[in-house]
């Protein structure tokens, strides 16, 4: 059983197949019969497939030696005594899955930290299997943090310890330093609602933590090295599940120079005013640390003994985006740019990047992924991915011939100051849009994202659903809304995915 805690019972040893490919629910229904909305779903699916880690783990897990991106670096298994694994985060089960398809017998045992609510990729009595809250952290998060730490103790000089780490990871593994486990999940929840990018989110989870920034790395006593999948800006190892096992400066680690994670955190805080909003202790930690810190050494945590051979990112946005363009070629459209698009920040302002990217005619497209960040205004249901369609659908209101700018609304909302594309005379056909977060989940709600063409929308509407936080809402509604049924669903279903390369998209024109 999985369903609250741990497991460790599980019957056998898993065969370690490749998953099925990422399923998109409703598929048929989604594609309408339009050729369109097809290609554009057979492009997101090839980005999905391309995160999945049974298709890059083999690069860099042999039979007898881990691979790194670095060619001078490879660690031969042969010199070990044992080989374990510590997974945590969204793919932590899918990547350990891919590595012991390869390992099979090689590979002693480990641990691994999973959502709640998702059903692990493997199973195996050498497996102990952690289902912990996402994306604020529970008791199991604190449990399974603590047995971590009893498994890097347990290890020996000449064992070695592979990280499969991957975004979530912060949550995951939770171990609140000098507060409450409740004080850590209120500040975490006033983070993530703030519109922080999740660097400096990560930043203050670090400095409240004692497994982050490096820390968990303290307590190695063997050999150990660690491979990463990214789902942050820039692939920083310091931000992605908080630097767990990374050493340097940085949203993590001190690195022994003079960063001071705690000033920066406290800044991170201040920042978006949120320091009363805080318990009182929180803010008080932070401080008592920051003048340590600055008066003191460098900080080193941990009864350790081993030695890290490095952190390495083996697989990143880009590499779904690569796989996009592919797709997109073999379906006959042609990219705007010879490099795919990367968005960051503000949503707003990242709409404005993508549509000012959209070609005016022909049968052309734009990829584009990353992570934006949204400040959440509302109650209502969705995420970035589906709010990311919604506002491309409210700018595309402008492309159709000018008459339907304003959706036939009468709202006062509707603001003119879309950014680039203000403005913009030349006229677009029909355009198919689509963004999906790669790990399946998108916000509140339990949609990977959404799927919409521009069809002349009340622009009202939209405003409403954005100051609401409700994109999903929105077209849940807008389907419901449409007499006889006879649109096709907007919304992008895939549940847990098991992996996590932040987000993907396309605009076909």
């Amino acid at each position: 059983m999985q369903s609250g805690g741990d497991n460790d019972n599980g019957s056998g040893s898993d065969a370690g197949g490749i998953p099925a490919a990422i399923a998109i629910s409703g598929r048929n229904d989604i594609i309408a019969e339009s050729d369109r909305r097809r290609d554009c779903i057979s492009i997101v699916e090839a980005g999905l497939a391309a995160a999945d880690p049974a298709i890059f783990i083999p690069r860099y897990v042999k039979g007898d030696r881990i691979c790194t991106p670095d060619p001078g670096v490879t660690v031969r298994l042969g010199d070990y005594n044992g080989v374990y694994t510590v997974a945590f985060g969204k793919a932590a089960d899918s990547m350990t899955r891919a590595a012991n398809a390869i390992l099979q017998d090689r590979l002693s045992g480990g641990i691994i930290t999973i959502p709640r609510g998702s059903r692990s990729a493997i199973r195996g009595r050498k497996f102990r299997i952690f289902n912990a809250g996402h994306p604020a952290p529970d008791k199991t998060s604190v449990r399974a943090a603590k047995e971590a730490i009893k498994f890097l103790h347990a290890r020996r000089d000449g064992d070695l310890v592979v990280f499969l780490i991957s975004g979530g990871g912060s949550s995951l593994l939770a171990l609140p330093d000098g507060i409450t486990l409740g004080q850590k999940v209120h500040m975490t929840n006033l983070l993530l609602k703030c519109g922080a990018p999740i660097r400096e989110i990560n930043t203050v989870r670090s400095s409240l933590s004692g497994v982050k920034g490096g820390r968990l790395a303290g307590h190695l006593r063997c050999d150990a090295i660690g491979l990463i999948m990214s789902d942050v800006e820039g692939d920083d190892v310091a931000s992605i599940a908080s630097g767990p096992t990374y050493l340097g400066e940085g949203a993590g680690g001190d690195g022994g120079g003079r960063y001071n994670r705690y000033r920066a955190a406290l800044d991170v805080i201040e920042r978006y005013g949120l320091a009363k909003k805080a318990d009182k202790a929180v803010i008080e930690n932070l401080c008592k640390k920051a003048q340590a810190r600055r008066d003191g050494p460098a900080e080193y945590t941990g009864s350790g003994t081993g030695r890290l051979v490095g952190n390495y990112v083996i697989a990143r946005n880009a590499d779904c985006l690569e796989a996009m363009v592919a797709a997109a070629k073999r379906l006959g459209y042609e990219p705007s740019r010879s490099t795919p698009l990367q968005v960051f920040g503000g949503i707003k302002e990242a709409a404005d990047v993508i549509y000012g990217e959209i070609p005016p005619d022909g049968r052309r497209c734009v990829i584009f992924g990353g992570e934006t960040t949204v400040k959440v205004l509302g109650r209502g249901v969705g995420g970035r991915n589906q709010e990311m369609v919604l506002r491309l659908l409210k700018k595309s209101q402008r492309m159709r011939g000018g008459a339907a700018q304003d959706g036939g609304s009468s709202n006062s909302n509707n603001s003119n100051s879309d950014g680039a594309a203000q403005g913009r005379k030349r006229k677009r056909g029909r355009l198919v849009i689509a963004s999906a977060g790669t790990d399946g989940i998108d916000g509140n709600s339990i949609n990977a994202g959404a799927i919409a063409e521009n069809e002349i929308v009340d622009v009202g509407l939209i405003n409403a659903a954005i100051r609401n936080s409700d994109s999903g809402g929105f077209f849940e509604r807008r389907k419901r809304s449409e007499s006889g049924g006879g649109m096709p669903p907007s919304l992008i279903r895939t549940g847990p995915t098991h992996t996590n390369l932040m987000d993907i998209g396309v605009v076909l024109t």
